[in-house]
């Protein structure tokens, strides 16, 4: 993925990017402090260059922050939704966490509107995908590494269906 611009919106959420090539699958990632990361793909027409897109950003519903050194349970609302062994995580570069590890973690509810999911989540013929419910999980170092498992490492992930969905 080539990284074309890194910006900042206006006051008013507003934001214009150059250089993207027209008809061409374009990722936009937007990231605010205390939302979950948000992509969404586009492409913009040759015809219409100049064009509006969304973007719906989800609170982060908890942090926590565990030693590496032990299994880490990774809790929202007193449910576990990741468990990650002891000295299961690396850096991109393959080095062991810095420090503790902080988990920034929010549910994303798609029972409502699919687009709270970041991406496209559709099938072959463009239809939507039927979701009920999406996770979005940072896990980063004391020294700001983002983190991921090791390699040959196995993690738990545990997705709460939406209370709404429970409902019908």
């Amino acid at each position: 993925i080539e990284q074309i611009a890194t910006l900042s919106s206006g006051s008013d959420g507003s934001y214009s990017i150059d250089n993207v090539k027209v008809n061409t699958r374009t990722i936009i990632w937007v990231q605010a402090p205390g939302y979950a990361r948000y992509s969404v793909p586009v492409v913009i027409p040759q015809e219409r260059p100049l064009f509006q897109q969304d973007v719906f950003l989800t609170e982060i519903s908890a942090t926590d922050t565990q030693s590496p050194d032990a299994q880490m349970n990774f809790v929202i609302d007193g449910v576990t939704i990741l468990q990650v062994p002891a000295n299961g995580l690396r850096s991109r570069t393959g080095q062991a966490p810095v420090g503790r590890v902080t988990a920034e973690m929010a549910l994303l509810d798609a029972s409502s509107d699919p687009k709270v999911l970041p991406g496209q989540y559709q099938q072959n013929d463009g239809r939507p995908i039927e979701v009920f419910a999406g996770l979005w999980i940072s896990l980063r170092d004391e020294a700001g590494n983002l983190m991921s498992l090791a390699d040959d490492v196995s993690a738990v992930l545990s997705i709460p269906v939406s209370q709404q969905v429970l409902e019908t």
